[in-house]
């Protein structure tokens, strides 16, 4: 697949992670090292947020009675890497096999918050109006 610009091709990932259920993350960055290109990215390697293991600190931190905010790594092999070849993006790599299961209830993923560029100029304004944060909460869950 080819895509416009990197932010197309992360937002198509990110979409399909939603319809599929299960987080992203951006896991490598590649930049150029010529000054000519001016340290541009030339390669996103996005994989689950599962990939990786988990820590052992991370590990004896989990308390079972509460849920934790802590995400159980199971090395999943889910990666997308996203190239820049001669002005486009193009995946160069592609696994979509889970070794976990999904969550099909759970809606609340971080790769999966959106904020309008509206809304985010709405809160810099009642912010330099000196409103609290909590009024800036209210008045958007009033919106």
């Amino acid at each position: 697949m080819r895509f416009k610009s990197k932010q197309e091709g992360q937002e198509f990932f990110n979409f399909y992670s939603h319809v599929v259920v299960f987080s992203v993350t951006t896991a490598i960055v590649k930049r150029t090292s010529s000054k000519k290109r001016n340290n541009e990215i030339i390669q996103i390697t996005m994989k689950c947020n599962k990939h990786g293991k988990t820590k052992e600190v991370e590990e004896q931190s989990v308390v079972p009675i509460r849920k934790s905010t802590l995400i159980a790594k199971t090395n999943c092999k889910v990666v997308l890497v996203l190239s820049e070849k001669e002005g486009t993006w193009e995946v160069t790599r592609v696994n979509l096999d889970h070794n976990h299961e999904l969550t099909p209830n759970n809606r609340f993923f971080r790769s999966h918050k959106y904020m309008f560029d509206e809304e985010k100029c709405l809160i810099r304004t009642l912010k330099r109006t000196n409103l609290e944060t909590r009024r800036i909460v209210a008045v958007l869950a009033y919106l």
